[in-house]
């Protein structure tokens, strides 16, 4: 069965108008920073939602070396003075998203370090179709 929506003005011949603010994608951004390993210069990114996880993806990066500036919505990431592919533990730990680090780290210097990531406790985070992606690439893990 097809799930659809009707949406209908509000009596007569009056069409439906106006304009909304739409906020960026928690789970599109937390995966967008750790993409900024792979450019040679700054990457700026908008419509940043201001939450949690992206204060402590931020932190991550500038604990690699990262210059990472945030304002209005956005945020600027330089990765030019990265020179380390171990994420900090405990930053890590705390930060389930901190797996997405693992690809573009491994593009960029070939070898990652990282803990089991952390996060929320709504249950078990398997990381196996992560590390089965990077065996089938040739990477060795241990």
């Amino acid at each position: 069965m097809n799930s659809r929506f009707i949406v209908e003005g509000l009596g007569g011949e009056r069409n439906l108008s106006g304009t909304i603010a739409v906020g960026g994608a928690k789970n599109a951004i937390l995966k967008s920073m750790p993409a900024a390993l792979l450019f040679e210069d700054t990457l700026t990114l908008t419509n940043v939602p201001e939450i949690e996880d992206v204060a402590r993806v931020a932190e991550l990066l500038s604990t690699m070396g990262a210059k990472v500036t945030r304002g209005d919505h956005a945020v600027s990431i330089n990765t030019s003075e990265v020179q380390t592919s171990d994420l900090d533990d405990a930053l890590a730990k705390s930060l389930r998203a901190s797996i997405v680090f693992a690809g573009p780290l491994l593009a960029r210097f070939g070898r990652v370090s990282f803990p089991h990531p952390g996060g929320d406790i709504i249950g078990p985070r398997p990381i196996d179709l992560f590390l089965d992606g990077f065996k089938k690439m040739g990477c060795g893990i241990s």
